[in-house]
């Protein structure tokens, strides 16, 4: 725990909004729809906490559609230990703005305890730290696998991500995990959102689109060349046989999965996910980040294959239902504007 005086040391100029029963020490991120606060609850525990205010919007629809995605997500999130995982949302009508309580990333100088110079640990900054902003194909592989765990999951209860990129992916524990959850929607959505380089050419809205996302950040790691070099790769990378060898098994599904034509590419997540484990050495899936993370349960994707019949069948009963209860208890969108 942080002794007080750190605490003001950490302190933003930014005034921190009220948020009951946390206290905001610093601003640890902002965007074009949100802040990101490093909070602490009452128990002492960090946490971050992401504040969308409605004045950021162009319009009342898109500020509700914000709330309605994450609402709904913030179950699933509970249950799949590759998402990030959020405890509570909450909303203050009358100041205009929601919010979300998520877990705290890893620090990307790998303190042991909070500090005044803590950083998110994003991919992007990850990358960042890294000799040619890149990793190798074998790092590479194992960071894609566990980001297509978390796609594999979200498809599987027809949820799409609709924003992949570096940026939205956070190291939690040693693990890395999908995040900034805003723009999840159920699929089909025709919404045009996500960020230029990742969103697929035919638009967000299909699990095929995450894929795509998914495919640029791969082709980001191992070159260490920018998103819209794609798909130049450096000669050096042909220096050292052994890499290349990994690097032209990764390759081939690099460019599947960002094929611009929708067909060509895997159609979901569980579709990457198969052929990225099939060039993974046998009995080798280790943590991604050294010394970080336990390997994955891969029992539980078996069980899973299985079961993928028996979801389907009841999808359509289980939309129907949470459409039902979030129209239930969604506030009047007149109260989601506040005083606005």
């Amino acid at each position: 725990m942080l002794p007080s005086m750190e605490l003001q040391k950490m302190a933003s100029t930014s005034k921190p909004p009220h948020i009951s029963d946390y206290q905001l020490i610093c601003m640890i991120g902002e965007g074009a729809f949100g802040q990101i606060w490093l909070g602490r609850d009452a128990l002492g525990l960090y946490r971050a906490v992401k504040v969308i205010r409605y004045e950021d919007f162009d319009s009342l629809e898109s500020y509700q559609a914000e709330y309605h995605g994450i609402r709904h997500y913030a179950p699933y999130s509970r249950k799949y230990e590759g998402l990030m995982e959020i405890h509570h949302v909450g909303i203050h009508k009358k100041e205009g703005y929601y919010y979300y309580v998520m877990d705290l990333a890893d620090d990307l100088r790998e303190a042991e305890s909070i500090t005044p110079d803590y950083q998110t640990k994003t991919l992007r900054a990850y990358l960042g730290e890294q000799p040619d902003h890149r990793v190798s194909p074998q790092q590479a592989l194992r960071i894609g696998i566990e980001v297509a765990e978390s796609l594999s999951y979200l498809h599987s209860v027809d949820l799409v991500h609709r924003d992949i990129k570096p940026e939205n992916i956070l190291c939690i524990n040693g693990k890395w995990k999908l995040a900034d959850m805003g723009f999840v929607s159920r699929c089909g959505g025709k919404t045009y959102v996500g960020s230029l380089g990742y969103i697929a050419p035919e638009g967000p809205g299909h699990p095929s689109a995450d894929v795509h996302g998914v495919g640029k950040i791969l082709y980001e790691m191992v070159t260490g060349n920018e998103v819209a070099d794609f798909p130049e790769c450096p000669s050096w990378i042909f220096d050292n046989a052994s890499e290349a060898a990994h690097f032209q098994e990764l390759n081939a599904i690099i460019l599947k999965a960002a094929d611009p034509i929708a067909a060509q590419r895997h159609q979901c997540g569980w579709s990457l996910l198969g052929e990225l484990e099939s060039i993974l050495p046998e009995g080798r899936h280790e943590p991604s980040v050294a010394g970080g993370g336990a390997a994955p349960d891969w029992g539980r994707y078996v069980y899973a294959a299985l079961a993928v019949g028996l979801v389907l069948a009841v999808l359509s009963y289980v939309r129907l239902v949470d459409q039902a209860l979030e129209e239930a208890t969604m506030p009047p969108m007149e109260d989601l504007a506040g005083s606005k």
